[in-house]
């Protein structure tokens, strides 16, 4: 089979099981260092509604209910592994803190070594996937941070109706692909539980374009909740919320069937780890809406005094209430990495799975199926693990189909392992995920 792939986008995950270990005595050290400082590092500006953090470089823009920008500040940038370091943290009662992920998408991570109080709303949720507009797809909702984007949803190309995108994620929703389908919801694929390694939900499939009258909208599938750790080694304080919803898109066209609408997205992950969680306040990782809605999401609270009773925590209906405080950013964690793909080296890190900039791209036809070479850290040799092939380009025909494929990590050490899969490649622009499922010796 001969394929042609014009953009493939690297978003790696693992699932894996790893054992935290619990403080000892009644005390508890989240692990920050301070490096960051307060957070904010000055008082709000009068009027601020709701702060933007750039959860790269650690930049906060305080803005009013006009959304007319008030003024900037920086706690400054978080660690190598995309975590912050705070000594306090504070939102005030009527302020929500809004993010702007980091080119890898990674999860909202923040430590403090004093204590941390919400009284506003931490919202780190999914978006809702677009209406088509113009002969274009409409786009598939982002993730929260850590979360995946929605799928595409089809579209009239000038010359014909196209399929939906699958959402992405591991476990993203597929696309319309016919007149009886709609776009499928994301669900949320948790290691283990005890959220380690830590990400958020997948995203929905696209709705179908072919399902319309010209000239009615079909709609991309949402984006799943983000994912948000909290570890105090004081007392978190908790008045205000904490919200990771899946996204949940409009209602297709007037004119189009239910075979329109793009999936929800799936409800993300909250762990909050403290000596003790106290406050009135609520945590909701809810799935967005659709005609097919997507999965519940997961929440943990770990502290010796836990005030979070389940009533307060929506979305989550195996939430754990644990009495024991494990480590907040375990060391020495398990990875997978794609190293190389048809011959074609992977970058360093890769770009999170965001759609553009690409990690790979071939300049020319490849005859399908190509080779796919991955590196393991304290990964158990023979251990089996997944490649997720997701078409982002709705203008496909196949793009509401998933390519998977199974390898097994077979030479080299648990230290340092390697393995390769062969896999069939979409056409046009795709996103892999790749993961695996083991209990660490």
């Amino acid at each position: 089979m001969f394929s042609f792939l014009r953009s493939l986008l690297l978003a790696l995950i693992l699932a894996v099981v790893v054992a935290g270990s619990p403080a000892q005595a009644q005390t508890y050290d989240s692990g920050s260092t301070g490096a960051n400082g307060a957070f904010p590092p000055a008082t709000a500006p009068a009027g601020t509604t709701y702060i933007v953090m750039n959860l790269g470089t650690g930049g906060l823009t305080f803005y009013n209910a006009s959304n007319a920008s008030l003024g900037t500040a920086s706690v400054g940038s978080p660690n190598a592994q995309g975590v912050y370091n705070f000594t306090t943290f504070y939102l005030a009662t009527g302020i929500t803190l809004y993010f702007t992920p980091d080119s890898l998408n990674r999860p909202v991570r923040f430590l403090a070594s004093g204590d941390m109080t919400i009284s506003g709303t931490i919202e780190a949720s999914g978006t809702g996937g677009a209406l088509t507009s113009n002969s274009l797809p409409g786009r598939g909702g982002a993730g929260g941070p850590g979360g995946f984007r929605g799928g595409d949803s089809g579209y009239w190309t000038g010359t014909a109706y196209t399929v939906g995108a699958p959402g992405a994620g591991p476990a993203g929703g597929q696309g319309a692909i016919n007149s009886g389908d709609f776009g499928k919801g994301g669900s949320l694929v948790r290691a283990n539980s005890q959220l380690v390694p830590f990400w958020g939900g997948s995203g929905g499939g696209g709705g179908g374009g072919g399902i319309c009258n010209i000239g009615n909208t079909a709609t991309g599938g949402s984006g799943g909740g983000g994912a948000v750790l909290l570890a105090s080694s004081g007392t978190i304080t908790l008045n205000g919320s904490i919200r990771a919803l899946g996204g949940t898109s409009p209602p297709a066209g007037s004119g189009c069937s239910t075979s329109a609408f793009g999936g929800g997205g799936s409800g993300g992950a909250v762990r909050v780890v403290a000596a003790t969680i106290t406050g009135s306040g609520s945590i909701s990782v809810a799935p967005g809406g659709g005609v097919e809605g997507g999965g519940p999401g997961f929440v943990r609270t770990e502290a010796f005094n836990n005030g979070i009773p389940p009533e307060r925590v929506t979305g989550s209906p195996t939430y754990i209430r644990s009495l024991t405080p494990l480590t907040a950013i375990p060391t020495g964690q398990p990875s997978i990495t794609v190293t190389s793909i048809g011959g074609l080296s992977a970058p360093a890190g890769g770009n999170g799975g965001n759609v553009t900039p690409t990690d790979i791209s071939f300049s020319t036809t490849q005859t399908s199926p190509v080779t796919l070479n991955v590196a393991s850290v304290n990964v158990p040799l023979n251990t089996s693990f997944t490649v997720r092939i997701a078409p982002v380009d709705a203008n496909q025909t196949s793009a509401g189909n998933v390519v998977t494929a199974t390898g097994t990590i077979n030479a080299g050490s648990y230290s340092a392992g390697t393995g390769s899969v062969q896999v069939t490649l979409p056409r046009g622009t795709s996103l892999i995920n790749v993961y695996a499922s083991f209990t660490s010796p």
